[in-house]
């Protein structure tokens, strides 16, 4: 069955007719001239073995037909008798001669020849080879040869005679025939059968056209008449007059090939449209990463010398308290800022996936207790009710991220706070089947669920899906008086990624309701392990220690070296990483603190080269960088470095460090009072209290503070307790401890401490 490739793009009937006819006929054609010419070759293969199966009996029919006389007319001696019959033979059409040779090869009758005992090799000395065997063994011999410039079939014979006196010799009649005759008659006959050949395909081809006409091409017309093939695959119906062959097999063919080219064109469409959003989501993504990173960068350089100056002239005993409220409000919008960074940053780290949750073993109950402390405060001030509901034993301890679920938690109960005007907000936290709606998709006896109810402005239903897009918010003036719309989107994402799902239910005019549920590894025992606590140093003991700084910022390198030569240091600055390297190699310095992003030869690979160098090779390196990549914290550790710091720096932290790598022994302005701490999270102990004029803070300052030890806003506590200590004298020793417990970042007992005042 033949295969007929056909375009079904091709819209044009009669264009697709032509080719199809001639695609018919072409092949048809070849085939029929394929045949005609094996038939030829065949036939003149078959005509050439016929002739040849003829020349070669009738030479045997010769040379026997005068083997059967010569013997007895030799032995009569009626050699004339004998010439007459090879004479006769010799008229035959294709017969050139015939010879008769005795054992000596001389001729004893000839055809042609009148001569006798002619020795016949003289005649034609080609043949006196191939008389041997005939001769000598008797084997009868033929063979094509070339004489006198004719083909010649030569067919030789031998016979025996007593007459010949030579023992196991014999005589041979020799026929020659004329190839060319032969062949000329092979021509003539090929050339017939090949014209009536000819004449029978063309007739074959005329009649095989006809039909195909009647057959496939008036079919594929009606085919065509009814078939569109721009029209959609389920509204194509083949024609009922069409017969049952192999043509309707076809139609079925194109319908079911036009749904599958119609499908397949949609399907890639749709592909193709689907990886370009992918890659202009990607593009944007990146670009808006990239972005950040960059802005991020160029904002927190000028912060880290406005955050690290505030920190300096906070130490200055000689400011007035104006001076202090100054540097405190500088202070507190530099923190605002870098604050709203964080956070904008921290949302497109959710959402491109670099955000990593880190599990630790916390106080469950201790968060609980200083959330309800922090919120029972603000919702006094607001003058509604703030109620707690525990609907379960709930454990001890967690292993989760603390800080970011106190993250969520903050935030959904600030929102619910800030939106409620009358009534209050109720915390509930219990296990999902303690729950009077209990969700069937949580495993109900591992699930923590917590929910935040409040009676406030509520929510439209056109915005429950709004509110947590980034940077959106309800719409109602009353919200849009502050916040950015981050909380909720941050929160939803941090929830997401902990294995729950925020959820939302609210009536607009009466109230939102709040909840997610998680599945959390508890914790029954923990153990609380006490810190050494810092002072701020003014000194250490011991030499000189030289310090190398490599920034191409010079307000960076400025507040470094403020920072650093009042403690005793000697300091040493370079813009760029090669000028960094030579001074170090000139000078060996006890510690370098280098920037990573530099002209000439940046951070990296400074710390790389001098790496390489025997006497620079044990010095310590710090490095500093406004990025907020971690991979580039961690290609500095690779690098070489020993610490790394991000900026804005916190003096009181690279002073640990500095501690640390150079193992000095500060000295410190004044030694801290000893604070006794525990680990119970409702016992909390107010500090030995020396003078009976003692006061302690007001419940909204003790808020204030617990709000920023709640936060981790170690600088805003520092600013708090200076403003504090300045405008109360008497509160001393509390402020004292508070800075204590700050520069040494000890957050849960500061959340402790400070609780105690609010109660």
């Amino acid at each position: 069955m033949l295969y007929i490739g056909i375009n079904l793009k091709l819209a044009d009937f009669s264009l697709l007719k032509q080719q199809l006819s001639k695609q018919l006929l072409l092949q048809f054609s070849i085939l029929l001239f394929i045949v005609g010419i094996g038939t030829l070759s065949i036939n003149y293969f078959l005509t050439q073995s016929n002739l040849q199966q003829q020349v070669q009996k009738q030479a045997q029919s010769i040379t026997q037909g005068i083997e059967f006389s010569i013997e007895a007319l030799i032995e009569a001696g009626r050699l004339s008798l004998l010439k007459r019959i090879v004479q006769n033979y010799a008229t035959l059409p294709t017969v050139l001669e015939i010879t008769v040779i005795d054992p000596n090869k001389r001729v004893i009758a000839s055809s042609h020849y009148p001569f006798q005992n002619k020795f016949y090799p003289t005649l034609y000395p080609k043949l006196d080879f191939f008389l041997n065997k005939p001769i000598e063994m008797g084997i009868e011999n033929s063979v094509d040869l070339e004489l006198n410039h004719k083909s010649v079939l030569v067919q030789i014979l031998p016979f025996s005679s007593p007459i010949f006196d030579m023992p196991g010799k014999r005589g041979a009649i020799i026929v020659l025939l004329d190839l060319n005759k032969i062949r000329q008659e092979a021509q003539y006959i090929f050339f017939n059968s090949t014209l009536t050949l000819l004449l029978g395909n063309l007739l074959i081809l005329f009649f095989m056209a006809l039909l195909i006409r009647k057959q496939v091409l008036s079919p594929l017309y009606q085919l065509h008449q009814t078939i569109d093939l721009n029209s959609p695959a389920h509204q194509l119906k083949l024609p009922l007059h069409l017969p049952n062959n192999e043509i309707k097999q076809l139609g079925e063919m194109l319908i079911h090939t036009i749904q599958q080219l119609q499908d397949q064109e949609r399907l890639k469409r749709e592909r193709l449209q689907a990886e370009q959003a992918q890659r202009a989501a990607e593009l944007a993504n990146q670009t808006k990463s990239n972005f950040l990173a960059n802005m991020s960068h160029e904002l927190r350089t000028p912060l880290n010398g406005i955050l690290g100056y505030t920190q300096i002239l906070k130490r200055d005993p000689t400011l007035t308290p104006k001076q202090q409220e100054g540097i405190h409000i500088i202070q507190y919008s530099g923190e605002y800022l870098l604050t709203l960074i964080n956070d904008i940053l921290d949302l497109s780290e959710l959402e491109t996936g670099q955000l990593l949750l880190h599990s630790i073993d916390f106080n469950f109950q201790r968060l609980i207790d200083q959330l309800l402390a922090l919120f029972h405060i603000r919702a006094i001030q607001k003058d509604i009710a703030f109620n707690y509901q525990s609907l379960s034993q709930l454990p001890i301890g967690l292993r989760t991220d603390e800080k970011r679920l106190r993250q969520i938690l903050v935030n959904l109960l600030s929102n619910a706070l800030k939106f409620t005007k009358q009534g209050g907000v109720t915390l509930k936290i219990g296990y999902e089947q303690d729950f009077p709606d209990p969700s069937p998709s949580q495993s109900p006896e591992k699930s923590l669920r917590f929910q935040i109810e409040d009676t406030g402005i509520g929510i439209a239903p056109q915005d429950l899906e709004r509110i947590f897009l980034p940077f959106q918010q309800a719409s109602t003036s009353y919200q849009k008086a502050e916040g950015t719309g981050l909380g909720l989107a941050i929160s939803q994402r941090l929830i997401h990624m902990m294995g729950g799902q925020l959820q939302v239910k609210s009536t607009l005019g009466k109230g939102s309701t709040f909840w997610f549920t998680l599945t959390l590894h508890e914790i029954s025992e923990l153990f609380s392990q006490q810190e050494p606590t810092l002072a701020t140093p003014i000194g250490f003991r011991g030499k000189p220690k030289t310090i190398l700084i490599i920034d191409d910022c010079l307000q960076n390198r400025s507040l470094l070296i403020n920072s650093l030569t009042p403690l005793g240091f000697l300091t040493l600055e370079s813009p760029d990483g090669l000028t960094g390297l030579n001074l170090a190699c000139q000078h060996q310095p006890d510690l370098i603190i280098t920037d990573l992003v530099m002209p000439i030869l940046d951070g990296f690979e400074t710390t790389r080269q001098m790496r390489k160098i025997p006497s620079l090779c044990k010095i310590p390196i710090i490095a500093t960088s406004a990025s907020v990549l971690d991979i580039s914290k961690q290609q500095s550790l690779e690098a070489g470095c020993n610490l790394f710091l991000h900026k804005p720096i916190q003096l009181d932290l690279l002073f640990q460090q500095i501690q640390t790598l150079l193992n000095l022994e500060w000295i410190y302005e004044k030694t801290p009072p000893s604070i006794p701490l525990t680990s119970t999270p409702k016992h909390i102990p107010v500090p030995p209290i020396k003078s009976h004029t003692l006061l302690k803070p007001t419940p909204e300052q003790a808020e204030l503070l617990f709000e920023l030890a709640m936060m981790g806003d170690i600088h805003g506590i520092l600013e708090e307790i200076d403003k504090l200590q300045a405008n109360n004298p008497e509160l001393l020793e509390f402020t004292q401890t508070i800075r204590q417990l700050a520069k040494g970042f000890k957050e849960k007992q500061l959340c402790e401490f400070i609780e105690y005042y609010l109660k």
